[in-house]
């Protein structure tokens, strides 16, 4: 997950495009909680695979 940061934040601007209406301010207001809870699942799975390990 952490490699392909990149193509997520494309998929995650796009589908904050497609869900908001036509302005640069909504689509940033879902844009960043969206990659902010990407970037917090990375860190879950991070700790849980050190527990496991």
């Amino acid at each position: 997950m952490k490699q392909r940061r990149r193509y997520a934040f494309l998929i995650i601007c796009l589908v904050a495009a497609i869900i908001t209406p036509p302005d640069v301010m909504t689509l940033v207001l879902v844009a960043v909680p969206l990659y902010l809870m990407y970037e917090a699942s990375i860190k879950v799975i991070k700790r849980v695979e050190r527990k496991a390990a």
